[in-house]
């Protein structure tokens, strides 16, 4: 008998349990149709025979931990001005919107994926220009109006919201790594950052930080606060109709 799609995640998520990790098991449970992490659990119990959590933590197998590197390993991170950082990030999804993010997205759908239902149409900018082109489709198969210029801007506001939410996620993460020594790039140039690297790369100890990096001041706080979105190249009427009749254009073309 052919299995439904509840039936097939929970067999899935069972073969993981069966496989000897029930605990990762039982949060991917709720976790439907993230078969990425579902599989790398899967691959990593197959390989070590012992559960995720486990080869994370460094439990198990005896209780000790990795053994220590046998060379000097040292990573930076490149940091800069938050607000100056979603602006860089509000243009970067300008950019995709008019070079070509539609058509990509398109491709995916026409190939037979739907909006967040796989990795591919879960992306950043890729799942947002998936909903619109389907909601495109939609509108045009009830014979309502094709998309304009607001439905342009909307998309642009729902690519840039996502992209910063996911920089402020990356921020957080880094934070708490302490491999990393953080260095602030805000208004240098490459040159000066590049020789900054160079010296604490010779440096006799690697020292992650420093404390606090990354993190917002009071000020800081108070100007995300007040932080809007500022259209650059889609700021005109006519580059808003261009992603709009693009909008149409390839949800009329989908399958």
């Amino acid at each position: 008998r052919r299995l439904a799609g509840a039936e097939r995640w929970a067999a899935a998520t069972g073969a993981l349990a069966a496989a000897g990790d029930p605990a990762s098991a039982a949060t991917i449970q709720g976790e439907r149709n993230n078969e990425y992490r579902l599989l790398r659990a899967l691959e990593i119990v197959l390989a070590t025979g012992r559960p995720r959590g486990e080869c994370l933590s460094g439990e198990g197998g005896g209780g000790a931990p990795p053994p220590p590197l046998d060379y000097d390993f040292r990573a930076f991170f490149l940091h800069r001005d938050r607000v100056s950082m979603y602006r860089a990030i509000d243009a970067r999804a300008e950019g995709m919107l008019r070079g070509g993010l539609l058509r990509e997205a398109g491709d995916l759908l026409a190939a037979g994926q739907r909006a967040g239902a796989g990795c591919a149409t879960r992306a950043i900018g890729y799942r947002q220009a998936a909903e619109a082109l389907e909601a495109a489709a939609a509108a045009a198969a009830a014979r309502e109006a094709p998309p304009s210029e607001r439905d342009a801007v909307t998309l642009c506001a729902a690519v840039q919201a996502a992209s910063r939410r996911l920089a402020h996620s990356q921020l957080a993460w880094f934070r708490g790594d302490p491999l990393y020594r953080w260095v602030d790039v805000s208004g240098r140039a490459p040159a000066e950052v590049a020789a900054e690297i160079a010296a604490l790369a010779s440096a006799p100890v690697h020292a992650p930080g420093p404390p606090g990096a990354g993190r917002l001041t009071k000020e800081s706080e108070a100007e995300l606060k007040r932080y809007s979105p500022v259209l650059t190249t889609l700021a005109s009427l006519d580059a808003q109709a261009g992603v709009a009749t693009e909008l149409a254009a390839v949800a009329a073309a989908l399958p």
